[in-house]
């Protein structure tokens, strides 16, 4: 899953995937696999709440796509 796959120190990790490509891809699955997973939700919740605290205080992280930070917003909603 998505979830090994992303760095503990860094939700915004690249490195075969475009800089937050991995948490915009957990952003596009289906909210029906959400309900049965509330733990993994949890857990990416966190992890986009991160990202969002990375890309305000981290002028590196800009390259970061709108698409993703759209899907990011929408997924917290």
């Amino acid at each position: 899953m998505i979830r090994e796959e992303l760095h503990d120190d860094d939700p915004l990790a690249h490195d075969l995937y475009a800089q937050g490509e991995l948490l915009y891809d957990v952003t596009q699955i289906d909210n029906d696999f959400w309900k049965n997973h509330q733990d993994c939700h949890e857990y990416f919740i966190t992890r986009i709440k991160e990202a969002f605290n990375m890309l305000e205080n981290d002028s590196n992280a800009i390259e970061i796509r709108q698409e993703y930070i759209d899907a990011y917003q929408r997924f917290l909603k």
